[in-house]
């Protein structure tokens, strides 16, 4: 509800004084449609990030569910807004008292928390990450290149084929990595690190002796 709500207001903010609750008397937007969506975007974001406390996930939300049209500008309005509504509703659990940084989430875990010395890692984890989304997307662009440049050059019946093909192929490697990266990689049993038993598949410590 709160993406929802969020782009409610924000496209409010764009239309306010120029839209009359009679549609005769309605007044052309001072912004354009343009301008309204990049604002119900920015909502979307905004929403997402006061709702959770998370100024990312909310910036992704909006970029993959509720946006036809992104740009650099978006990106970092949408950023500004959803730091300041992720700070404030923070700050609002508390009575305005006080600014968490710990489990900066709505449902914390009590048990996470960081020190700030660690900011340092944390911005080295999302520089590397950026650096291989940023890769990751010059790849797909590559990729999809060479895809169409392939199909082009292939007759309509050859391009159903090998089109078929293609589905298949991806279906089988995505399956078989799936499943024996895990059969590879092996499982171990989790500790429960107060008592140092076995954590039981509930999430549960097994009791001490449990079946002898």
């Amino acid at each position: 509800p709160c993406a929802h709500i969020g782009a409610m207001c924000a496209r409010g903010v764009a239309r306010f004084g120029h839209e009359s609750a009679h549609p005769s008397t309605k007044k052309q937007a001072a912004f354009g449609h343009r301008s309204d969506c990049e604002f119900v975007a920015q909502g979307v974001a905004i929403g997402i990030a006061a709702s959770f406390g998370a100024p990312m996930g909310g910036i992704l939300f909006s970029l993959e569910e509720a946006s036809s049209f992104w740009s650099k500008e978006i990106t970092w309005r949408s950023f500004v807004g959803c730091m300041i509504a992720a700070g404030l509703s923070k700050a609002a659990t508390v009575g305005f008292t006080d600014l968490p940084t710990s489990s900066f989430i709505q449902f914390p875990d009590v048990h996470a928390a960081y020190e700030f010395w660690e900011m340092a890692p944390f911005c080295m984890i999302a520089l590397l990450t950026g650096l291989l989304g940023a890769f990751f997307c010059q790849v797909v662009e590559l990729l999809t290149m060479a895809r169409g440049h392939f199909y082009s050059r292939r007759g309509e019946r050859r391009q159903k084929a090998y089109r078929v093909f293609e589905v298949l192929l991806v279906t089988i490697l995505t399956t078989a990595v799936a499943f024996w990266l895990p059969v590879a990689v092996g499982c171990r049993a989790l500790v429960d690190t107060a008592g140092g038993r076995p954590v039981m598949g509930n999430g549960t410590a097994a009791a001490a002796g449990a079946g002898s």
